[in-house]
């Protein structure tokens, strides 16, 4: 926290988004999101990823996707720090939204928190994808 408030990264929009992720779909998922984003995109703050266990989820309801045979799945998250100008943030959101789209179409959910345009189109997007 200190290196950002020093920076005046604090301050600035954090337009983050969070996505649960099947295991056998982590790795396509994440190479493809990393693909598309420069450090500029991102900013200082880093992306994570790890495991999850089914155990694990501390929120009842909390949307996952199905765990593997071991019971596991992946989170990812991108921490983007934005500057604070308009074009800026609609870039990192309709990036965001496209990241979405992509791990519904990969099985996997998005955290509600999430930075995203519009939860109607994530749940119009997940809607199709369990059409399938």
């Amino acid at each position: 926290m200190r290196l950002l408030v020093g920076s005046g990264d604090w301050y600035r929009p954090h337009p983050w988004l969070s996505v649960f992720l099947p295991m056998d779909a982590a790795e396509r998922y994440v190479a493809s999101a990393l693909d598309g984003l420069t450090p500029a995109a991102v900013g200082p703050i880093p992306m994570l990823l790890y495991p999850l266990s089914r155990g694990d989820v501390p929120a009842p309801g909390l949307a996952t996707p199905p765990g593997d045979d071991d019971g596991l799945f992946c989170t990812f998250s991108i921490l983007r720090t934005v500057p604070d100008d308009r074009d800026a943030i609609n870039a990192a959101l309709d990036d965001n939204q496209r990241l979405a789209t992509a791990a519904i179409e990969a099985g996997g959910t998005v955290y509600p928190i999430s930075a995203v345009r519009s939860a109607g189109q994530v749940a119009e997007t997940r809607s199709a994808a369990n059409r399938r």
